[in-house]
């Protein structure tokens, strides 16, 4: 998840970089201090309190917090790079529906690996990073037909929560058998892969963005189903 630094630190300020408390927070849990320099395509560039210079990857750093001595100045910072500022929430619903996964094993094959194969998976992304996963691996319904057997898996969306830095995101929800791999052929009628892509999704702090999501049939193809967004 991502929150924004909106303002870059003029190189030119009076106050001394000591007196700066600005302070540089990465995943692993460290911390330093010292002055944020910029940001230059995935890389940030922060100078310590000791004079050392440091380039971390964008995908390392927690957030930037900045204190009293920083003054802001012109040009936006990389979208990538995290504040203090409050998070809001991401909301999604899902209409009344269920999707279905089938996969036709021989008679003696090995039940257990066939249905790892045919768990449905509902995950969310946000500028494309996992935020949410649930995975169905339930058999709902078994059908033997000669020497093979039909593993049928129903799943009903699960509605979900998602703290949020404020800004604008793009949001992706897939539904799809996560583990596709050996048994892709035989998947009845094709593995589960459908993907509803978001863009523009405001996220305000301290409140709510709520989305619904259903799934609509094309009249036109028979058997053939969308994911798509209710404006309210």
């Amino acid at each position: 998840m991502k929150r924004f630094v909106v303002f870059l630190l003029c190189a030119g300020l009076l106050a001394p970089v000591l007196l700066r408390s600005e302070t540089l927070h990465l995943k692993d849990g460290s911390a330093v201090k010292g002055r944020f320099v910029k940001t230059e395509r995935d890389t940030v560039f922060f100078e310590t309190t000791f004079g050392t210079s440091m380039r971390v990857h964008k995908d390392k750093v927690a957030r930037i917090d900045f204190g009293e001595g920083a003054a802001p100045g012109e040009g936006a910072v990389d979208s990538s790079i995290r504040t203090s500022e409050a998070p809001g929430t991401l909301y999604v619903s899902f209409e009344n529906f269920d999707l279905t996964s089938k996969i036709v094993m021989e008679r003696r094959g090995d039940r257990s690996e066939y249905e790892r194969e045919n768990a449905i998976e509902q995950a969310v992304f946000v500028d494309q990073r996992k935020v949410h996963s649930v995975v169905d691996s339930t058999t709902d319904k078994v059908v033997r037909s000669g020497p093979e057997t039909t593993l049928r898996n129903d799943a009903r969306p699960v509605e979900l929560r998602v703290a949020l830095a404020p800004g604008v995101h793009q949001c992706s929800i897939v539904f799809s058998n996560s583990r596709v791999k050996e048994y892709e052929e035989r998947f009845d009628p094709s593995p589960l892969a459908k993907k509803l892509v978001l863009d523009g999704i405001q996220v305000k702090p301290n409140q709510t963005t709520a989305l619904r999501v259903a799934l609509k049939r094309k009249s036109w193809r028979v058997g053939k189903t969308e994911l798509v967004r209710i404006v309210e």
